[in-house]
Formats: C-alpha cells, structure tokens, sequence
C-alpha cells in the first residue's frame, strides 16, 4: 500500500468515522473569532502539533477532549498517529486559517469549536492538517486531527 494511501485510511480511523445520509445537510455557521481568541487557539494548536512532531501521541492523548476520547481508543489513537506521523519526516508550516463555531458535526453536541487549517509539508510532501478543538474546562483540547494531500499534476 502506498504511503499516502495509508496515511489517509489512518486519519480515517482517527476521527472515529460516522457517516451520515441526509437530503438536507445541516448548515454550519463559521465565526473568524476575536484576537485575543485566535492567539489562544493557534497556542493550544501549536502545542498539539510540536508534540505530534515530537512522537509524544500519549501527551496528545491525554490532553484531548472527551469528545475524541468517546469516538476512539488510545490504543488505536496513538498507533495510527505513530504509523502515519511517525514516518513522514520534519514538518514545515506555512499559512494557517483559524474559524470558530457553535457547531462541527451533526453528531457532535453544540458547544465551542475552533477549526485550524495549517498548510505544510513533510519531506517534500504538501498536506493540509486540520486540528478540531473543543473548549472544555476553560481550555482548547483535541476533538479532530484529519490530514489531506493534494497532488498537482503539469507544470
């Protein structure tokens, strides 16, 4: 199987998959936040993300919401960021877009979520990492962690 090909079924298996069939999607309304709320969100992502970097899954782990501790297990958690992280080499970030909202998913409760998009590249490979966190006990913690590749053909 191809790297990247794993790499996609494994995030899969991060974010404890539904799916959901509906002839009316559900409308999600996103806010750009205020500062000060932007600067603590991109704090919270950035920890998130030098840890991942760092192998350190059980510390992503443990500081996660419970929102992804209900939708999957450590153990599955942890190995698939290992075998999926674990083998694409140094990041480097670029831009990044932050969006909040009341709600994220159909089957998620409402509450505070705040959306990262960071776009980077491992090793030469261009993703785009999306960090889902949810405001618990006064502070941002994990609720998603989903990467997508996208691959440019010409030039």
């Amino acid at each position: 199987m191809k790297p990247l090909t794993m790499l996609l079924l494994l995030s899969m298996l991060l974010c404890g998959c539904r799916v959901n069939v509906s002839t009316e999607p559900e409308k999600i309304t996103v806010q750009r936040g205020t500062d000060e709320q932007r600067a603590e969100v991109l704090r919270a992502t950035q920890s998130i993300v030098r840890d991942m970097d760092k192998g350190s899954f059980d510390a992503v782990w443990d500081r996660s919401s419970q929102i992804l501790k209900d939708a999957t297990l450590k153990v599955v958690f942890t190995k698939a960021l290992a075998a999926t992280r674990g083998n694409l080499g140094k990041a480097v970030r670029g831009q990044t877009r932050i969006g909040f909202s009341r709600k994220i998913d159909p089957n998620a409760p409402e509450g505070d979520y705040a959306v990262v998009e960071i776009d980077s590249s491992f090793d030469g490979t261009t993703v785009t990492e999306k960090v889902v966190l949810a405001r618990e006990s006064r502070e941002w913690k994990l609720a998603g962690y989903f990467m997508s590749s996208t691959k440019k053909f010409g030039g």
